[in-house]
């Protein structure tokens, strides 16, 4: 399992778990939660298996 922390603005943050699913089984998630002082950013905590090991990044698209 891993812990992976999602960092920016809503809208930024939301784009990004659209793509999670793709790589990863999401487990488990947190609510967003605003950032100290007077960032205007938030975080939010994702759980997440990998999907299948991936044995020859060759062949990965990072082309999104």
């Amino acid at each position: 399992m891993l812990k992976i922390r999602i960092e920016g603005l809503p809208e930024e943050i939301e784009e990004a778990e659209k793509l999670l699913p793709v790589i990863f089984r999401v487990l488990n998630e947190s609510k967003a939660y605003p950032n100290t002082g007077k960032s205007v950013y938030y975080r939010k905590y994702v759980d997440v298996e990998l999907r299948k090991k991936i044995t020859n990044y060759a062949n990965c698209n990072t082309n999104y």
